[in-house]
């Protein structure tokens, strides 16, 4: 009985040591970003009806290099799209619907995405960044960026980000509330700045910092 009260008060003080939080929001389904022409105008994304005053979106671009060696690899439940992509393509090319089953989440989901937390004084604050998240989830909307471009938007202490690091993409702003989220339960609840990068193609970054400030870029073109 003393063994297994020791083992169980062990779990939990494991479980309350581990800053790692896993966010009670729930994600929502998006496909990853998807590599497009140059040919179109870029537009900045729409403001809901209903967004608060103050809240803001815009583009612009990423200009401050940051080190791709503090990049940790992203957990995998916090990684989109990547096993209906991959399943897709191996649809595609052995036209097996069957071997699906056999596909294993964690290996294909390895590696594919990474994060960076930063400490930065003062920080943006959580609350302000969540209301970034439900306007951006809002918005409904298709964004096309072209490379080296980026949707921002402002709330009080916190600004939100999307950028194409490497071409022209489109994301949708499910996806791109999906990436907020996560950088927001890695890094902005632990007091920090938070950037979450895709490395493969098309790649893009995405993530919090303090209002006002430069947003981050990283060398992953390809």
């Amino acid at each position: 009985m003393k063994l297994i009260y020791l083992v169980t008060t062990f779990i939990v003080l494991a479980m309350a040591l581990d800053t790692r939080q896993t966010s009670s929001r729930p994600r929502r389904p998006a496909s990853r970003p998807a590599q497009i022409s140059d040919s179109f105008r870029m537009q900045p994304p729409r403001v809901p009806s209903g967004a608060p005053a103050g809240f803001t979106a815009k583009l612009g671009e990423p200009t401050r290099e940051r080190p791709r060696a503090g990049l940790s690899r992203l957990p995998d439940e916090f990684i989109d799209g990547r096993l209906k992509l991959r399943r897709d393509r191996y649809v595609a090319k052995w036209a097996a619907l069957a071997a699906l089953a056999a596909l294993d989440r964690r290996q294909e989901l390895k590696a594919l995405d990474f994060y960076e937390c930063e400490n930065v004084n003062p920080a943006p604050a959580s609350r302000d960044c969540n209301v970034i998240i439900d306007q951006v989830y809002a918005t409904a909307q298709e964004l096309l960026l072209t490379r080296n471009s980026c949707v921002i938007f402002d709330y009080q202490t916190c600004r939100g980000f999307f950028c194409s690091l490497c071409g022209s993409i489109s994301a949708s702003t499910d996806f791109i509330g999906n990436q907020l989220l996560t950088a927001d339960t890695l890094c902005v609840s632990q007091g920090r700045a938070g950037t979450i990068v895709g490395t493969d193609p098309p790649q893009w970054d995405a993530g919090f910092v303090r209002s006002g400030a430069s947003l981050p870029t990283y060398s992953v073109c390809t």
